[in-house]
């Protein structure tokens, strides 16, 4: 999973694509570092995206990923 999303991404996917949602977006504690660094940005700006926003992105990813 990490090879296609990361934590910078998902910062970026956020700004772009997030809609607010404090209810949504509550704290969680993970074990690996990097998807802690995701929760905890999803946390802090209490936003999430839907992953069939993404879709797109994931196929272009994927792609990269696979090549």
């Amino acid at each position: 999973m990490l090879a296609i999303q990361t934590p910078q991404q998902v910062v970026e996917w956020l700004s772009l694509y997030g809609k607010i949602s404090p209810s949504r977006t509550h704290a969680v504690t993970l074990e690996l570092a990097p998807f802690q660094d995701e929760a905890n940005t999803i946390h802090v700006l209490e936003c999430f995206v839907e992953q069939e926003q993404l879709i797109g992105n994931y196929e272009q990813l994927i792609g990269n990923w696979l090549q």
